[in-house]
C-alpha cells in the first residue's frame, strides 16, 4: 500500500451583490485563487476588492514584459557587500529595475507578478547577460573586479516543468558564452521548506559547484530548514536575514542566533553576510560578534552600472 497525500486550494468570494451573474461570481473566487502563496499553510484565500485592481496591473506588466525585455528597459542595479572593519567593497549582488515609460518600476511590483506566471526564469537570465556584459566591460577598462550575485527565483528551481539540471546548463552556458572566469559569479538562491524542492535545490546548487561557480543562501535563518542546509549543500555563502537585526534593541537571544550561526558557518569554511544593515550601532553588533561582511543602506542603496563603477 501506498499513502499519497492530495491538496486543494480554493478561492472564496462572500456573495455581498445578489444581483450579481453567476459567472461575475465565480470569477471573483477564482481570482482570489490566484492569490495563494503557499498553499501548504493557507489553502484558500478570500477575495477582496483590492485584487481586481491588482489583476488589471498584473495583466499590464505580463503584457508588456516581452517587449521590455527587447528593448533592454530592464536594468541592472549593483548594491555593494562591503567589508565593515574597512568599508572596502567585498562584492557586490545585481538587482533587477524595469525603467518603462520613464518611471522606475520597483521589483515588489513586477517580480512576484512574474513568479506567478512563469516569467521569472526569463528575467533571472536576461540579468545573468546583462551582468557578463558589464563584467567585460571593467575588464577592458582595467577595473579590479568583485564577485557579482545573480538571483535565481525558487520557481526557476522547483517550478512546474522545470528541471534543476537543465536551469544549470543553461546557466552556465551563458557564463562560458561571454567567457566570463567563474570566480566573478555568485549565484543566489533561497533556502526552501519542502522535501521535493530541497532536493531539486540540492541538485541545482551540487551542479553550479561542480562548474567552479559559487552559490549563496539568501534569507538564512528564515526557513525550517537552516541546519540541513549548512549540514548537506555546497554553499559557499550565506546572508543572514535583516530581521535578526532590525529590532530597536539587541537581545540576548539575537546575540546567541546569529553568533551561533557565524561560528558554525565559519567552521564550515562559508563566507558569511548579514543584509539590511542600515545604522552604525547594527554594524558595530555585527563585528562583535564576529561578522566582517554586511550589505544595506549605511553603505550603499542599489547604484545604477556608472555608479556602481565609481565606486569599483
Amino acid at each position: 500500500k501506498r499513502q499519497m497525500h492530495i491538496y486543494s486550494t480554493c478561492g472564496v468570494y462572500y456573495i455581498q451583490d445578489e444581483t450579481m451573474s453567476i459567472t461575475s461570481m465565480i470569477d471573483r473566487a477564482k481570482l482570489a485563487k490566484e492569490y495563494i502563496t503557499d498553499e501548504y499553510l493557507k489553502p484558500y484565500t478570500v477575495f477582496k476588492n483590492n485584487m481586481q485592481d491588482t489583476y488589471v496591473d498584473e495583466m499590464e506588466i505580463c503584457s508588456e514584459f516581452e517587449d521590455g525585455i527587447a528593448k533592454r528597459e530592464f536594468q541592472v542595479y549593483y548594491q555593494p557587500k562591503v567589508d565593515i572593519r574597512t568599508g572596502q567593497i567585498v562584492g557586490t549582488e545585481a538587482l533587477a529595475r524595469w525603467i518603462h515609460n520613464g518611471e522606475v518600476i520597483q521589483p515588489f511590483r513586477f517580480i512576484p507578478t512574474m513568479e506567478r506566471n512563469g516569467f521569472i526564469i526569463h528575467l533571472d537570465l536576461y540579468i545573468l547577460k546583462r551582468v557578463c556584459e558589464a563584467i567585460n566591460e571593467w575588464i577592458e577598462k582595467g577595473y579590479k573586479l568583485v564577485p557579482i550575485s545573480v538571483n535565481i527565483s525558487r520557481n526557476d528551481i522547483s517550478g512546474v516543468g522545470h528541471d534543476p539540471r537543465m536551469l544549470a546548463e543553461r546557466i552556465i552556458r551563458i557564463i562560458k558564452e561571454y567567457d566570463i572566469d567563474p570566480k566573478y559569479i555568485i549565484i543566489e538562491v533561497t533556502e526552501t521548506t519542502e522535501a521535493s524542492e530541497q532536493k531539486d535545490l540540492y541538485d541545482f546548487i551540487k551542479n553550479m559547484s561542480e562548474a567552479g561557480i559559487a552559490t549563496s543562501i539568501d534569507d538564512f535563518g528564515t526557513g525550517c530548514s537552516t541546519l540541513s542546509v549548512l549540514r548537506d549543500f555546497p554553499v559557499n555563502e550565506i546572508k543572514i536575514d535583516r530581521s535578526f537585526i532590525n529590532h530597536e534593541a539587541f537581545s540576548t537571544q539575537d546575540q546567541i542566533i546569529i553568533k551561533s550561526i557565524i561560528q558554525m558557518a565559519r567552521q564550515l569554511n562559508l563566507n558569511v553576510i548579514t543584509e539590511g544593515v542600515e545604522t552604525e550601532e547594527q554594524a558595530r553588533f555585527l563585528l562583535e560578534l564576529g561578522c566582517n561582511h554586511a550589505q544595506g543602506y549605511l553603505y550603499d542603496k542599489p547604484l545604477e552600472q556608472s555608479a556602481f563603477e565609481s565606486r569599483l
